[in-house]
């Protein structure tokens, strides 16, 4: 037999907020499904000491000890806290006592002899001391704290089903906690999965990692809430709620959350040429920050109008080649260079007659000077179908974890987190594989000179052999 004070680590009584907070503590450090027994006698104190704190605050007097029958039991057969309220007098003469029902936001959670997750009802008292919406903020906290665990899916389904059955004032009330949850959840860097050694020679493998993308739980619970406060179609809230790198965070993973949650639903996945809708985060990360915006203002302009606008540009239009490489049109250099080079030369060579000998070298000029125009005032074309296949190849491989495709976007290698390695990571990588060559060349030619000198002693039977065969 314990006293509630020292099962929620407490030295005597104290107001129902410091209650609160060592229940906190408590069962911050407590695991309720292991330890069921111990989870009910915190659940049993917390709430007699709770009652033990609103008496004191009506009748007035001094809180005195704690006696044997206050004291909390942690046999199993005292497995489910008391629902009474036996505590709570009446000041005013002929009031009888009121018994508190179980409050349905005010449970905790618990398993039962099916194995399935159930809430245990907690007391309450009938003046509302107990806030519901406190509890649930406080359990948000609690179980956001911890990031995201598969263990606990079950436990944010139940709090979903618990936010979804409140009324629309209260559920609004909530929603900042709501976001700082999912905030902590999705924002919290993700350990990818290794990849073997022998699958890294190709570069898609080391995306082809298991994260938390790939979990229907995490896809359910993050898109649920989303249902629930409609994020994606008024952001408003988010950004008031949160600084601005964090609210554009949230949103860009839940963003990619509905589209893996799409793929995983639909299973129909585009192919590696297909047009995709377009994204800036996607296409800053495939092309530059610098350029994404224009570029991206010019496929929506060409999508709303069915034209392509004209952008003419000098610097294009005078370094056509270089500008055709830059913009990922490699088949325009390969035109310019034919056009005017190649063809000049073998109509020279070939000796056309007059006026033909003329009139071809010409043809070829007016038509390099066609190219030129074209890449100065359409060059950003080359632009808008990189980034798009290159979203479409993204989708098609199902890289849909927000770190993991930027990297892959970018072209560069990810981390254990997703993120891009440093671009002197490759160059470490090639000067270490050129050393290793190095010493390996030099071990071989040691072991050689060893071998073509044991080879020629006299003492080596291979020489006598030689010897007598020459």
């Amino acid at each position: 037999m314990a006293s509630p004070w020292e099962i929620l680590g407490l030295d005597g009584p104290v107001p129902e907020k410091d209650i609160r907070r060592a229940y906190a503590r408590r069962l911050k450090v407590m695991d309720p499904e292991k330890d069921i027994h111990a989870f009910q006698s915190l659940l049993a104190a917390r709430a007699q000491a709770l009652s033990l704190a609103v008496r004191e605050s009506r009748t007035g007097f001094e809180t005195t000890e704690v006696s044997d029958e206050a004291s909390v039991s942690v046999s199993p057969d005292e497995a489910q806290p008391s629902c009474q309220a036996n505590h709570l007098q009446a000041s005013e003469p002929g009031r009888s006592q009121a018994v508190a029902q179980p409050s349905p936001f005010e449970q905790e959670r618990h398993r039962d002899d099916s194995g399935r997750a159930s809430w245990l009802a907690s007391p309450s008292d009938e003046t509302g001391q107990r806030d519901p919406l406190g509890e649930l903020a406080e359990r948000l906290q609690l179980l956001s704290g911890e990031g995201w665990r598969n263990d606990r899916a079950r436990v944010w389904d139940s709090l979903l089903e618990k936010l979804a059955g409140l009324p629309l004032g209260q559920a609004e009330h909530l929603e900042p906690d709501v976001i700082e949850a999912m905030a902590s959840i999705t924002l919290r860097p993700d350990v990818l999965g290794p990849v073997p050694w022998w699958k890294r020679w190709r570069r898609l493998n080391r995306f082809r990692r298991s994260h938390r993308y790939n979990d229907p739980d995490y896809l359910r619970t993050v898109l649920g809430f989303e249902s629930l406060y409609g994020w994606l179609t008024s952001d408003s809230t988010i950004w008031q709620q949160l600084d601005e790198a964090r609210a554009e965070g949230l949103l860009i993973h839940l963003q990619a959350a509905r589209r893996a949650q799409s793929a995983m639903q639909e299973g129909a996945l585009v192919t590696a040429k297909e047009e995709v809708a377009p994204s800036f985060h996607d296409w800053s990360a495939a092309l530059t920050e610098s350029t994404a915006p224009d570029v991206l203002a010019l496929a929506k302009a060409h999508a709303r109008t069915g034209r392509w606008p004209v952008v003419w540009s000098w610097r294009f239009f005078f370094l056509a080649p270089l500008m055709a490489l830059y913009a990922y049109m490699p088949w325009l250099t390969v035109v310019w260079v034919v056009v005017f080079f190649y063809l000049p030369i073998q109509i020279k060579l070939a000796g056309f007659p007059y006026p033909y000998d003329k009139f071809l070298p010409w043809l070829c000029f007016c038509g390099v000077l066609c190219l030129h125009a074209w890449v100065g005032a359409y060059s950003y074309r080359g632009l808008i179908r990189h980034a798009r296949r290159l979203t479409a190849k993204a989708d098609h491989y199902r890289i849909f974890h927000p770190e993991l495709r930027r990297t892959y976007l970018m072209g560069l290698n990810p981390d254990r987190y997703g993120r891009p390695k440093p671009q002197w990571e490759r160059l470490r990588k090639v000067l270490t594989w050129l050393l290793w060559a190095f010493v390996c060349w030099m071990f071989g030619k040691a072991m050689l000179a060893l071998l073509v000198v044991f080879l020629s002693s006299p003492a080596w039977p291979t020489s006598r052999l030689v010897g007598a065969i020459g």
